[in-house]
């Protein structure tokens, strides 16, 4: 199943026009507007979640923050730097209604559950890694 991102429900998105729109309703040239919503849908299936609404904000921030502590690195930069939290708080508010048919959202305990089987899996591998080297020499 291929992985989709839904723009209908954004304020900032004509549908009839399938482009994204400034606040003055004016259109967006480039694809700098479509990058930005992709990317947040692309984080939503990193935080196990399918949408974007007033209720869940904060909850994708602590699941994005949670596996990014774990990773050791942010899912989403500007370059080479972290998005501050509160400049990630703001783009979010504005996608408020961005969907994904990334399946059924897990609760935040099945979210931490699966980051930390991911992480011990990893671990195992790169341990099964470094001990062939070590046997092999």
């Amino acid at each position: 199943m291929t992985f989709n991102i839904y723009y209908s429900k954004l304020k900032h998105f004509d549908e009839k026009a399938q482009q994204f729109m400034t606040t003055d309703k004016s259109f967006i040239k480039g694809d700098e507007a479509k990058q930005q919503a992709n990317n947040l849908g692309w984080l939503l299936m990193y935080v196990n979640m399918n949408e974007i609404t007033e209720d869940n904000i904060e909850e994708i921030l602590f699941r994005m923050r949670f596996a990014d502590k774990v990773h050791g690195s942010s899912f989403i930069k500007r370059g080479d730097e972290e998005i501050s939290l509160s400049e990630l708080k703001k783009s979010l508010v504005e996608h408020i209604g961005l969907t994904t048919n990334y399946g059924p959202e897990s609760t935040r305990h099945k979210f931490i559950v699966n980051v930390a089987k991911n992480l011990a899996s990893d671990v195992a591998y790169k341990l099964t890694q470094d001990l062939e080297g070590i046997l092999n020499k």
